[in-house]
């Protein structure tokens, strides 16, 4: 029996879900507790915004590369360097004496996650059967909503019971041990090892041409760049809603958990139909008019209603997405189209960062909200320009 059928490739999975997780943990670290940040380094909160933003910056330089690497030789090897960096540069981060060098930790920590984010595609082709493999990219991608909500909800949590440096620490001493469980786990298919010479430089380039990728990629700068730029400043978001600082910080994870469901269920479906493109143009229009619901709502209980539906509805678009658009090239060049894809997502990220915070400064934080409902919609218009990939059986 081949291990590609064997149960070990749910341990390979597992091993992989830790590291995203890491490494969303480690990127939103600060955004729940930006003004306990800044009056800890002695900065601004905008400047303390910028650990989050970094992020995006340094995927948007290496993100490519990345994809190239990650077709070459395999998902393993990337994981491993994607977490070495989430590991060390994530624990120095405790031992910054100022915020210049909590910056310069958090840009080199940053480095790993474009590493582990792109390699989900690469690791699901290689271990996983087709009929499995909306799930098997549905549980990797939720790695990153497991992290984010880890993020939010637990670092307040942890400032309030120890000093920062100290809840910092605790996250150094989780990356090394999911460093060390992927070492372990994370092992490469065995049929994909004769894959990793194989990569031809004008095949892979020619993954930018293909009409999915591209039409996904618009649909990943809109989503990603909402959601990034979302949980980046939901503080002064949702203060503006009656929303104290440390209900902001769960309300976020509440809108997360309802992703976690959604995208358990819905890609599920998709399997079952072997239908992507309808269940993703669905979640983008109604996802359409929840965002826009939630720039009318007040109070912890209406918002967390709203957040939770957009959460079930708008966040399964990630995993539809990425099943599309590794069943859209050649098995050997996903990772290069993962890359794109997440590529795109960071330019979208970095920009609506600096887009909220700008909107908010001329008219409103719940003008931000408006502004993501027209995007969304924007984004469910290029899905419908999708091709279906899956045949009916």
């Amino acid at each position: 029996m081949s291990l590609k059928s064997h149960s070990f490739r749910w341990a390979v999975l597992f091993s992989y879900i830790l590291t995203g997780l890491l490494s969303q943990v480690i990127w939103i670290t600060f955004a729940p507790i930006l003004s306990i940040s800044a009056q800890a380094y002695g900065v601004s909160a905008t400047e303390i915004g910028y650990l989050s933003a970094v992020f995006p910056l340094i995927y948007i330089i290496i993100s490519i590369p990345v994809g190239y690497f990650i077709d070459s030789y395999g998902f393993r090897m990337a994981v491993l360097v994607g977490t070495g960096f989430m590991a060390i540069f994530g624990t120095l981060r405790a031992f910054s004496p100022n915020f210049t060098y909590l910056l310069v930790f958090q840009a080199l920590a940053a480095f790993g996650q474009p590493f582990i984010m792109n390699s989900i595609s690469k690791l699901v082709k290689g271990w996983f059967p087709e009929k499995e493999s909306g799930l098997a990219t549905d549980l990797g991608s939720l790695s990153l909503y497991l992290g984010t909500i880890v993020g939010l909800i637990l670092t307040p949590v942890l400032v309030e019971i120890m000093p920062l440096n100290d809840a910092l620490l605790s996250y150094g001493a989780f990356s090394m041990a999911v460093l060390a469980v992927f070492f372990l786990l994370g092992k490469e298919a065995p049929s994909r090892a004769s894959e990793r010479a194989c990569v031809e430089l004008p095949k892979f380039v020619g993954v930018f041409r293909n009409r999915n990728i591209l039409m996904l990629s618009i649909l990943f700068f809109i989503c990603i760049g909402i959601f990034t730029a979302f949980t980046t400043w939901i503080e002064p978001i949702l203060w503006v809603q009656g929303i104290d600082a440390a209900s902001a910080g769960l309300l976020g994870g509440i809108m997360i958990i309802g992703g976690i469901f959604g995208s358990v269920l819905i890609p599920g479906i998709s399997d079952r139909r072997r239908d992507r493109k309808k269940p993703l143009v669905a979640c983008l229009l109604a996802s359409t008019a929840l965002w826009y619901a939630l720039s009318s709502v007040n109070g912890f209980a209406a918002t967390g209603a709203v957040l939770f539906v957009i959460g079930f509805i708008f966040m399964p678009a990630l995993p539809l997405s990425l099943a599309i658009s590794a069943e859209s090239v050649d098995r050997r060049y996903v990772g290069a189209a993962n890359s794109i894809l997440y590529e795109f997502s960071q330019i979208g990220a970095l920009l609506m960062i600096f887009l909220f915070e700008a909107m908010a400064g001329a008219i409103s934080w719940n003008a931000t909200i408006v502004l993501s409902a027209a995007m969304v919609l924007a984004s469910a218009l290029a899905s419908l320009l999708v091709r279906a990939q899956l045949k009916k059986t």
